[in-house]
């Protein structure tokens, strides 16, 4: 399993402190993801319980999410998933993305 943790920058401030995730070595796709508020008290676990193969794509199919600030538990699960896989390539081009990711 690998592990990713995402930590906020110093003299920043967000409900959310830090964000761990651990990766299946076998498939390199998240397994768990953990969140974490300003006293570092875990406010959500994501746990991927099934995987699926959607149009040749690995898909999460269900979640199982906690929250034990409210002493909750969801479970998701997709019903169908489909992928539009003629998405022109001139999208991802460095010039669209930044024009995308423009805040005005």
């Amino acid at each position: 399993m690998y592990e990713i943790e995402n930590t906020l920058k110093p003299g920043e401030s967000s409900t959310i402190k830090r964000f761990r995730v651990l990766i299946r070595q076998d498939t390199m796709l998240p397994s768990e993801a953990h969140v974490f508020d300003a006293q570092d008290s875990e406010i959500r676990t994501y746990r991927i319980t099934e995987y699926r193969t959607a149009d040749t794509h690995p898909v999460f199919w269900q979640i199982e999410i906690d929250n034990p600030v409210r002493k909750t538990r969801i479970n998701l699960e997709v019903i169908n998933e489909t992928f539009n896989e003629k998405l022109d390539d001139a999208m991802f081009t460095r010039e669209n993305l930044k024009k995308l990711a423009r805040v005005d």
